[in-house]
């Protein structure tokens, strides 16, 4: 697992790609109606956001070989999720409902988030709670069937500044 953190914490310093429901950085003189925007999303749209990059990541596993990992657990947390995705084990050969289902409580919940490691590709995607979505160090090829995935899902790619 010392491998793989290591290696995770590497593709944390490259370039940041952000999924997001909007297609580019709100400018600054928008952000206090951009906030909320979110609210409203987050009320309305953070399910069907879950599903849809659940969708997506189960697409990109069609193409390219991927390792899932679950972050740390919160300190204080014990519950059943612990048993159904164990920290430091790789969860890819789950049945695709459970890694959906995975993906979709790392979105919807703030004690889980998801890891998708594309070692081949030298990529990853972060997931983690609410709209926090994000690729890593993504090839050319990867990022641009990346982007044709999260179109058709009414989604969109962009590169982040600063994250």
């Amino acid at each position: 697992m010392k491998e793989v953190e290591e290696l995770i914490d590497k593709l944390f310093e490259t370039d940041c790609y952000v999924v997001d429901y909007l297609p580019q950085r709100v400018s600054k003189k928008m952000h206090e109606r951009y906030s909320e925007l979110e609210d409203y999303f987050l009320t309305h749209y953070l399910d069907k956001f879950s599903k849809d990059i659940a969708e997506i990541v189960l697409k990109l596993l069609a193409y390219f070989p991927a390792e899932i990992y679950v972050g740390q657990y919160p300190e204080k947390y014990n519950g059943q999720d612990i048993n159904k995705y164990p920290f430091g084990k790789n969860l890819v050969d789950l049945p695709f409902e459970k890694i959906a289902k995975l993906i979709q409580k790392s979105i919807r919940k703030g004690h889980l988030s998801t890891i998708v490691l594309f070692r081949q590709e030298n990529s990853m995607l972060s997931i983690s709670s609410q709209f926090s979505v994000y690729f890593y160090n993504p090839s050319k090829k990867f990022l641009t069937l990346t982007k044709t995935l999260a179109q058709s899902r009414g989604v969109f790619v962009w590169k982040a500044g600063n994250k």
